[in-house]
């Protein structure tokens, strides 16, 4: 299309708005913005009322946790965690252990049944025990 708009002689504000309407969803200009702010209120709330160090509030703490990291896959590790949150970062604990130590059996799990049955496992547990699920690869 950009070859085409400079063999003619259009106005180029109109072609380049051509351009971008043909490249662009507009409905999806806003969207990303309205999801960061949806993850800062739901920090912040869950920062509400917690003592930070060095003064900070929990709105300013939410807005740092959600905007100053550009990949939101990225992870910090915990002595990063801590000099943010302070002493809220906990690890080593028996809890941490024990979640550690059945997410590497569930993973164990998925494995053994992705090579010996081709399929998928999803575990979903409430308060009665675990159910174990299987979805074939090919579906």
């Amino acid at each position: 299309m950009w070859r085409a708009c400079a063999s003619v002689t259009q106005n180029q504000v109109t072609c380049f708005a051509k351009f971008l309407s043909s490249k662009l969803d507009v409905r999806t200009l806003g969207y990303f913005e309205r999801v960061s702010e949806s993850a800062a209120q739901y920090a912040q709330r869950l920062l509400e009322g917690k003592a930070l160090p060095d003064g900070r509030d929990a709105n300013r703490m939410a807005e740092h946790l959600v905007y100053a990291y550009k990949d939101h896959s990225f992870v910090i590790d915990k002595d990063e965690a801590k000099g943010l949150l302070g002493e809220h970062i906990k690890s080593g604990t028996p809890e941490y252990n024990l979640g550690n130590k059945i997410h590497n059996f569930l993973y164990a799990v998925d494995a053994l049944t992705r090579v010996l049955k081709e399929s998928d496992t999803s575990v979903i547990g409430d308060h009665e025990g675990l159910h174990f699920t299987t979805r074939e690869e090919d579906e």
